[in-house]
């Protein structure tokens, strides 16, 4: 929240569940994971308001080390990292004039 001037609300729920709410927008985002490991979550929080349009250049930006994540065995060796693989496409809101 603080990176983002306020514009992202995060809640971690039981069950590995994270819920976004997105300021100015009329919409949030529920994050499920499968196989309960937290440590994803931030590169897919990052990336949906990213792709929304939400979070300005400087915003994205102090989010960086966020973004991808190294992966390391029991060892503390590198053995990979997490890159998110996907964007969203921002709907267009229709609007109805009575």
């Amino acid at each position: 929240m603080k990176n983002t001037n306020g514009k992202l609300i995060g809640n971690i729920e039981g069950d590995s569940v994270y819920c976004l709410d997105l300021k100015g927008l009329v919409i949030g985002i529920t994050i499920k994971m499968e196989d309960g490991n937290f440590n994803r979550i931030a590169p897919i929080v990052i990336r949906c308001p990213k792709d929304l349009g939400v979070l300005s250049s400087s915003e994205i930006e102090a989010l960086k080390a966020f973004r991808n994540s190294d992966i390391t065995n029991f060892l503390d060796n590198y053995v990979g990292e997490i890159n998110v693989d996907f964007h969203l496409d921002k709907a267009e809101i229709a609007t109805a004039k009575v």
